[in-house]
Parts: structure tokens; C-alpha cells; sequence
């Protein structure tokens, strides 16, 4: 139990990040943002242990390859635009703060949760309940999202498209640490 909830909080990290980027971005936070960012986060991270636990061994060795890289691109791929949206110039900045497009949060909900994919394939050989895992890993990760988006609006508020362009940087640097990460795992 113990072991699960550690899982849990570790697979949760990469979207609570994500979701305080997007908190940064945000000019206001409506209900919409804490419904659907932190549900997407949190339905993806309980997902897809599931598909990696019923996928097992075969699944993994495919995955294992080549996670790391799409990750990688999402997140590079989502920063740089981040970053070049906020130095744009833009006479309409503050409207567009209080909107993050759904194939964005689709987009990054996919890349944060890759890992707990492997991760589902692992819990095949540690005899996990895979339906009690799953469902701690979801609520871990909304709850941990939700809180990360109120703190990371804080911060964007205060410092506006700076928040954009250091939000932007983070995504970056986190795609480039799991590649990392990975490469040198090989």
C-alpha cells in the first residue's frame, strides 16, 4: 500500500509541473480550467497503468524505446510555443491569458503520463491490484494538479509574460531531464 501511494505521488510530479506552467499562463483561473486540466491529468494517470498493466512485457519493450523521446518532443513542442506566444506581440495579451486550448491540455495530459504506461507494466510482475493503483494515481494526481495551478497562477499573475517565458523553459527542461534520464538508462 505504502509502495502504491510513493508510485502514485512520483507518477503525479511531471502533471503537478505541467498544470503550475499552466497556472503561469493564466491570467484568471475559471471553473472550466480546475475542472477539465486537473480531470484530464488525473483520468490520463490512471489510464494508462492500466493499458501498460494488460499490455505487459510485450507493450513494454516498444514503449521503453521510445518514450523518452515523445515526451521529449511534446513538451519541447508545447515550451517553445509557449515562449514565443508571450514574446509576440500581442494587444490582445491579457484576453489570451485566460485560455488554454484543449488539444494543449490533451497534448500534455498524453506526455506527463507515459510513464505511469511503463509503470502499469511493471505492476504486472509486483501482483498490484491494478484497479486500486489506478484509481489512487488518479486522485493523487487531481488533487496535486489542482493545488499546482492555483500556485502556479499566483506566480504567473505576479509576473506575467515572464511567467509564460520561465513556464515555457520548464517544459523544456523537463522534456530534455526525462530524455536525459533515459538515454543514459540505455
Amino acid at each position: 500500500m505504502i509502495q502504491i501511494l510513493f508510485i502514485a505521488i512520483s507518477l503525479s510530479m511531471d502533471a503537478a509541473a505541467v498544470s503550475c506552467v499552466n497556472g503561469m499562463s493564466l491570467k484568471r483561473i475559471r471553473i472550466k480550467n480546475i475542472l477539465i486540466m486537473p480531470i484530464l491529468f488525473a483520468l490520463f494517470q490512471g489510464i494508462m497503468p492500466v493499458i501498460g498493466y494488460f499490455s505487459g512485457l510485450m507493450f513494454q519493450s516498444v514503449i521503453k524505446d521510445i518514450d523518452h523521446f515523445i515526451i521529449f518532443i511534446i513538451l519541447s513542442f508545447i515550451g517553445v510555443n509557449m515562449i514565443i506566444q508571450s514574446i509576440k506581440p500581442n494587444d490582445n495579451f491579457d484576453d489570451d491569458r485566460s485560455i488554454i486550448s484543449f488539444k494543449t491540455i490533451f497534448a500534455q495530459s498524453i506526455a506527463t503520463s507515459i510513464d505511469a504506461l511503463a509503470v502499469g507494466v511493471a505492476f504486472v510482475s509486483m501482483g498490484v491490484n491494478i484497479w486500486f493503483a489506478s484509481i489512487l494515481t488518479a486522485v493523487i494526481t487531481y488533487i496535486v494538479c489542482i493545488f499546482s495551478l492555483i500556485i502556479g497562477h499566483s506566480v504567473g499573475n505576479i509576473y506575467k509574460n515572464k511567467a509564460e517565458i520561465i513556464g515555457g523553459i520548464i517544459l523544456i527542461i523537463i522534456g530534455t531531464k526525462i530524455l536525459i534520464e533515459h538515454l543514459f538508462l540505455i
